[in-house]
């Protein structure tokens, strides 16, 4: 696999977990002054949220997803659940046999413990629910309320703040870069990847950046690079698979995953 660094793509900050922008949403929970009901046995209902919770089996991520609510973390510790969005990636959440693993899903359990620390809950009460999910469903079913946060390591962009809220970066100044495979012509400059064609997934920050690459080239005149959408399911890790096993000459990955780091 040959990877190609440019100057050309743009710089990223990264942002593991993200939230629902509840400042934009008219349904918002007022969780405070109104009274809390919490039924432990049964379920758990809290004034203002439409979820009715069961009580969950630690082996099940997905109960609850047809459900919406919304509201900030004072509801999330009331309702005693927080529902993440997660890719399922080798990166961020993944499964072997029974064990669980993933940046995600440490990062998040760390936080649950934290969290239940700060309340002074022991044994711990307020619980984190995973719920993988292809990265095109993330935001649509984040702002829909469907859950509460994503963890996915997600650039932030102009376009994405609009719709949701982000944590403070995790990670900054990360470059974009051009990896090509084993057959791929050799990219010297940005001039080189003109006629090109470029797999990446639809809609995420990679083709915003191919999407500048080509207004440069069409103001100096060549010919704009081929932007070609791999399959919504495909995480970064198995598109760099199918560049190095030949199969699509070039992907975009940022430098960190490139290096892996």
């Amino acid at each position: 696999m040959r990877f190609t660094f440019f100057f050309i793509l743009f710089t990223a900050t990264l942002c593991h977990l993200a939230c629902q922008d509840t400042t934009k949403n008219k349904n918002s929970e007022k969780v405070g002054d109104n009274k809390t009901t919490l039924q432990d046995t049964s379920g758990i209902t809290i004034r203002g949220d439409s979820i009715s919770y069961i009580n969950w089996a630690s082996e099940n991520e997905i109960i609850g997803l047809e459900n919406t609510a919304f509201g900030d973390l004072d509801s999330m510790i009331a309702r005693r659940y927080i529902r993440v969005l997660v890719p399922y990636s080798k990166t961020y959440y993944y499964m072997e046999g029974m064990k669980t693993y993933g940046l995600a899903y440490d990062l998040l359990n760390l936080f649950e413990k934290e969290l239940n620390r700060q309340l002074k809950f022991d044994p711990a009460k307020v619980r984190v629910i995973f719920i993988p999910v292809s990265r095109e469903q993330i935001v649509p079913l984040l702002t829909s309320g469907h859950a509460d946060m994503i963890a996915s390591g997600f650039t932030i962009t102009s376009e994405r703040k609009e719709l949701i809220d982000f944590s403070t970066p995790t990670v900054t100044g990360i470059k974009d870069i051009v990896v090509g495979g084993p057959s791929a012509p050799p990219i010297k400059s940005i001039a080189y990847l003109a006629g090109q064609h470029v797999y990446v997934r639809e809609n995420s920050s990679y083709q915003s950046s191919l999407r500048k690459v080509n207004d440069s080239l069409q103001k100096i005149g060549l010919e704009p690079i081929h932007i070609e959408f791999t399959g919504p399911y495909l995480e970064a890790e198995d598109i760099l698979e199918m560049v190095n096993e030949g199969l699509i000459p070039f992907t975009v990955i940022s430098e960190d995953l490139g290096n892996g780091k």
